[in-house]
């Protein structure tokens, strides 16, 4: 980072010299790897997985204001990452009634309202859900 005046941002190959990643991450292959850290440009070069719990909120300040259009038309008219066609992802509308059916246990949120690849607020969203098919196992992290 520059100091006196300078851009504040780190470039996306200082972020990822500097961040510290997770086994997911060491786990990938060198392609997906590579699409794992423009992904993780988004969120100034930190890998999700990483995080310690303590970083994230409940503050609902920290959340943009969304309604059920807008998440409706993320899912189905979003470019895909990897085909930049539209994502039509019909299954994930699912997740929502995961939610208010009390599957998902707990969730946290960090906001990232400086990252330099995005004009807008991004909010990462964390949570803990129920197996589907064993409700005594341990609930399941997802980032």
């Amino acid at each position: 980072m520059q100091e006196q005046g300078g851009p504040r941002y780190k470039t996306m190959a200082q972020a990822a010299a500097e961040a510290p990643y997770s086994n997911y991450f060491y786990g990938l292959s060198q392609d997906m790897k590579s699409r794992y850290l423009t992904k993780l440009a988004i969120i100034n070069g930190q890998d999700p997985y990483s995080l310690n719990k303590r970083e994230f909120t409940k503050d609902p300040e920290q959340l943009p204001q969304l309604g059920y259009p807008d998440i409706v038309f993320y899912l189905l008219h979003s470019q895909s990452f990897l085909t930049h066609e539209e994502v039509k992802n019909y299954k994930s509308l699912l997740s929502y009634k995961y939610f208010v059916s009390g599957w998902v246990l707990e969730v946290g949120w960090k906001a990232y309202d400086d990252s330099p690849q995005s004009p807008d607020k991004v909010v990462l969203v964390i949570g803990k859900v129920r197996h589907s098919y064993s409700t005594n196992k341990p609930p399941c992290i997802l980032g």
